[in-house]
């Protein structure tokens, strides 16, 4: 007799541990769900599915943030931010009820931190669904599913309407900025006597590569012959031309250049019984530098100097006599300020 409340003792014993459900782990929280909204499932709700979904013990590269807001009767708006390997995406959707939304929540930030698993993940959630409609419609009487509609499973993750974070292009950004330059110069082959001119230059700038438009205006001269006679002659000049920086990118910057000019020489006689008034144009390709010395970010001291090649030779005469015609090689210089927008 005294064996038996040792074996009913045993036995009870061995019933509390298989009644008791094992312990279970807390799970890590990967999902923080803030519902304010009545009817919303508990916090830990969207947590607890995303688990379900992946796996517990999977480790996540990210975590995520779930809110809400009630915009209508049937009408729930869902934020989802997520943050994953460095990088935070904002998603956003609109649900008919709180827990559908809540669901659908679970699976977008599954597939999010998973994209490699999707197929499996919609799959689950699929499966999940239907375990829920069923439950629900056999404790109603009848059993009929009528709330299946709403509370069926959270489908594939709706399109996204809000802005996402995009990721970096791989593609080098440039770096580009304007330029306009004035100048004071002085052309020495062109005009009978070196020229002082005044000039100006729009440019483009990217990275090391200038293009540039340049004018100038010079100064009239006169040319003074016998018996009062003489002309007056007065140059313009227009060209373009595209630079490339060697040496220097911060303070000092040295840049040749290879372009071409056009001029445009008019001559006017005076004094004779027959003065003439005759324009010369002619051009040709240049060679040239630039030399940038940067005061602030902004405005840099800048020398510009070319040579260039003339491929005519405009004649100028009084009366048959040779007044003047330009060299057929040109140099000329300016320097000035430039300010970089």
């Amino acid at each position: 007799m005294t064996r038996v409340p040792t074996r009913l003792a045993w036995v009870g014993s061995l019933a509390v541990a298989f009644a008791t459900p094992p312990l279970r782990a807390e799970v890590t929280q990967v999902v923080e769900f803030a519902a304010s909204a009545s009817g919303c499932p508990e916090p830990g709700f969207v947590n607890d599915r995303f688990w379900r979904l992946v796996g517990e013990g999977v480790t996540t590269p990210g975590r995520a943030v779930v809110t809400l807001a009630k915009a209508g009767d049937d009408r729930y708006d869902f934020v989802i931010r997520i943050e994953n390997a460095g990088e935070t995406g904002e998603r956003r959707f609109s649900a008919t009820t709180c827990k559908l939304g809540a669901e659908t929540a679970a699976l977008i930030i599954a597939i999010s931190l998973f994209p490699e698993r999707a197929q499996d993940l919609e799959q689950k959630a699929q499966d999940f669904g239907t375990e829920t409609a069923g439950s629900e419609a056999s404790s109603k009487p009848g059993g009929r599913a009528t709330t299946a509609r709403t509370e069926s499973a959270a489908p594939s993750p709706p399109p996204i309407v809000a802005r996402r974070t995009v990721r970096p292009s791989s593609r080098p950004k440039h770096d580009v900025h304007g330029s306009v330059a004035l100048g004071v110069g002085l052309d020495t082959t062109s005009m009978p006597a070196p020229g002082v001119g005044f000039g100006i230059a729009a440019g483009l700038e990217i990275d090391r590569v200038l293009i540039e438009v340049t004018a100038a205006q010079f100064l009239a001269q006169t040319v003074n012959l016998s018996d009062q006679r003489g002309a007056r002659f007065l140059l313009a000049t227009l060209g373009a031309h595209a630079c490339y920086a060697l040496l220097g990118q911060q303070t000092v910057t040295v840049s040749p250049c290879l372009g071409a000019t056009a001029l445009r020489l008019s001559g006017e006689g005076f004094g004779a019984q027959t003065n003439f008034e005759r324009i010369g144009l002619y051009y040709g390709p240049a060679l040239g530098s630039a030399v940038r010395w940067r005061v602030t970010r902004w405005l840099n001291l800048r020398i510009y100097a070319e040579s260039f090649v003339s491929l005519a030779r405009p004649r100028f005469v009084l009366e048959s006599r040779f007044v003047h015609s330009p060299l057929g090689v040109g140099l000329s210089a300016f320097v000035g300020p430039e300010l970089r927008f």
